[in-house]
């Protein structure tokens, strides 16, 4: 039976602009190569993350509700169906789709009513963490504000019906500066926009409290998400009641990929 698995589930999420299968494919080796059962594994694709504009999904303008509902129903599957633990793992935007997805499925809110299964952590590398109401382009604006650093321009953006994307050519010299690995570079993808500019749910401001994070900072090299910034929002977190543990690394933004030994070894001593 699924509910008798000793390892848990893990499931990751991708960030912006990033193909989950092809940006985690070097730690998911990795952890196979350290023992870790390959079937136990899940990767998510975004909706919001498409391969060219000629036929893009219908998000009506909100890309972010529709990443968070196509994983909600992943981990409704793994936890309500199968009852099984999961580890889920999200890298920069996808913290935040993965956070509200996870509401009312954390195992130790399960536990309370006897229930089996559940997301034990949610594991997030150099991520977002958008408060309930809060947009995930919104709370980066208003630190480079109160650190009176300029606002992020120079992003090509194209529109296709009411929906803009981020066309992110060029964005592997900041993202993907420690990597060499050319099929790793040209694997960005366009994104819609609205995944970074749409509200989280503003009806439950005590939801932070029932989240259980280990946040891996990623330091020195990461220009994507400054190491200054992600301490940031781990502060507003835990101010907002969150749970967060935290570990350093050195490296560039996508880490899972230049350090997938390392983010492997951290992933495996949480599981």
């Amino acid at each position: 039976m699924a509910a008798e698995n000793s390892k848990p589930a893990i499931v990751f999420v991708p960030g912006m602009a990033s193909v989950g299968t092809v940006v985690y494919k070097p730690l998911c080796d990795t952890l196979v190569d350290l023992g870790f059962p390959a079937d136990q594994l899940h990767t998510i694709n975004h909706i919001s993350v498409v391969e060219n504009l000629s036929n893009p999904p219908q998000l009506d303008g909100n890309a972010l509700q529709k990443d968070t509902e196509q994983l909600r129903g992943v981990l409704e599957n793994l936890v309500e169906n199968e009852h099984r633990d999961v580890l889920l793992v999200a890298h920069s935007y996808g913290a935040t789709p993965s956070l509200y997805a996870a509401t009312g499925l954390w195992k130790h809110q399960r536990a309370t009513s006897g229930k089996r299964g559940g997301v034990i952590r949610a594991a997030l590398i150099a991520s977002s963490l958008t408060l309930p109401g809060g947009t995930i382009g919104g709370e980066r604006a208003e630190w480079l504000k109160a650190n009176s650093l300029p606002a992020d321009e120079g992003a090509k953006i194209e529109m296709v019906g009411n929906d803009a994307y981020l066309i992110p050519t060029g964005f592997e010299i900041i993202w993907m500066n420690d990597i060499t690995d050319s099929a790793m570079r040209t694997s960005l993808r366009p994104a819609a926009l609205s995944t970074v500019f749409s509200p989280t749910p503003a009806d439950e401001p005590e939801l932070p409290k029932s989240w259980r994070i280990s946040y891996l900072i990623l330091a020195e090299l990461d220009l994507g998400q400054p190491e200054a910034f992600q301490r940031y929002l781990i502060g507003r977190a835990r101010e907002a009641g969150a749970e967060v543990t935290e570990q350093t690394l050195r490296s560039g933004h996508f880490a899972q990929v230049s350090h997938a030994r390392e983010v492997a070894q951290w992933l495996l001593a949480l599981v």
